[in-house]
């Protein structure tokens, strides 16, 4: 699958993240919220171009990023569980390896100040 070139790839990707973000979660549309989403698709959108690496004993997750469509990119992962003395395999991925991934990237994510 042919991967988009220039910063449109960026910015159209976000919009879409940001979108459906906001559909899913509750998250606010505030300036922090989307520059931390602006960074998360950077990072993930150079992972799955290869240009950054994640050393694998910083992650619980396995990450699987790939484009499946000139626009669409999948991000997939693996990580193990333990509960109660037992050990499963869930799909998805942690918000750790996330902060992970963007921190690996070079950048840094904003907290939000629930202080008023």
């Amino acid at each position: 699958m042919g991967k988009p070139t220039g910063l449109g790839k960026v910015a159209q990707a976000t919009m879409n993240f940001i979108q459906k973000v906001a559909m899913a979660r509750k998250y606010g549309k505030n300036a922090t919220t989307k520059n931390n989403v602006f960074k998360l698709v950077e990072a993930l959108l150079a992972l799955a171009d290869e240009e950054i690496a994640v050393p694998g004993d910083k992650l619980k997750a396995t990450f699987n990023v790939e484009w499946v469509k000139e626009d669409e990119l999948l991000v997939s992962g693996k990580f193990q569980q333990k509960r109660n003395k037992q050990t499963k395999i869930v799909e998805g991925i942690t918000k750790e390896d996330l902060w992970t991934l963007v921190e690996c990237f070079g950048k840094a994510l904003e907290t939000l100040s629930t202080q008023g």
